[in-house]
């Protein structure tokens, strides 16, 4: 899970840097600013800035056998986004939009987990909060 999560922050190339609060999401742990909120729905994390400028959701699943290939596949047809693009080994990306909103979505598999990163939106903070992604394993 570690490797998982150091992977995904890494190739998403996001600078570490600490912020407001750690805030403790079961598997791993981020720094959220206080101007932003965070609510938790089993295996999906939400943090959204007050503002509405942004909002990161976090997916911490198991793959049920699927590559991660066939996951990104699945996950960007269901959004109706583009063609995943291989970033690593076992980790895409891909883009979508809801209501004109402009989306990425980051895919990176380890083993029988997959970790999907989807970011909304602009903000600086983003980066940040993204950096600070720690595994607590």
């Amino acid at each position: 899970m570690k490797k998982l999560i150091l992977t995904l922050a890494l190739v998403l190339g996001l600078a570490f840097s600490a912020s407001a609060a750690v805030k403790d999401f079961g598997a791993y742990t981020l720094d959220v600013p206080e101007d932003w909120n965070t609510s938790q729905d089993g295996s999906t994390t939400a943090i959204i800035a007050k503002d509405n400028s942004a909002a990161i959701s976090i997916t911490l699943e198991t793959t049920d056998g699927m590559s991660a290939a066939d996951l990104a596949k699945a996950f960007s047809d269901q959004l109706k986004g583009t063609a995943p693009v291989k970033m690593a080994d076992n980790a895409y990306s891909f883009t979508f939009k809801q209501n004109d909103v402009e989306s990425k979505g980051m895919l990176q598999v380890e083993g029988d987990k997959y970790m999907l990163v989807v970011i909304t939106g602009e903000n600086p903070k983003v980066d940040t909060i993204m950096g600070s992604l720690k595994d607590k394993k």
